[in-house]
């Protein structure tokens, strides 16, 4: 429970507005909620897992600024629209790619999620 609400908590309920916006255009913005959100999961698992923070900071930043500059809804991309089933799609893979990546992270240090 607390693998899934450590993601809610630092993907959505942290994040501000401002971040939001400018996460594609700054990748040191990416990577500041990156930090932010990997710290979720150091405060929900203990110090133990510093290293997967690192590795779900680096690769939550990477992959948000990507998909911003990609996928992010009214970009053209494959085909890509404003329909509503295209936008929550997008927000699925998305965050289905942010959850395998951190489960593949924290059990690597050990962790049963």
């Amino acid at each position: 429970m607390k693998f899934l609400l450590a993601h809610l908590v630092g993907d959505y309920l942290i994040q501000r507005k401002w971040i939001a916006l400018r996460k594609g255009s700054s990748f040191w913005v990416a990577l500041l909620h990156g930090t932010t959100y990997a710290l979720c999961y150091l405060v929900a698992y203990g110090w133990r897992v510093w290293p997967a923070c690192i590795a779900i900071s680096l690769t939550h930043s990477v992959q948000d600024y990507w998909w911003w500059n990609t996928k992010h809804p009214g970009r053209k991309w494959w085909g890509y629209d404003d329909s509503g089933i295209q936008i929550a799609l997008a927000i699925v893979v998305d965050n289905t790619l942010h959850l395998l990546v951190n489960y593949v992270a924290l059990t690597l240090c050990g962790v049963v999620v």
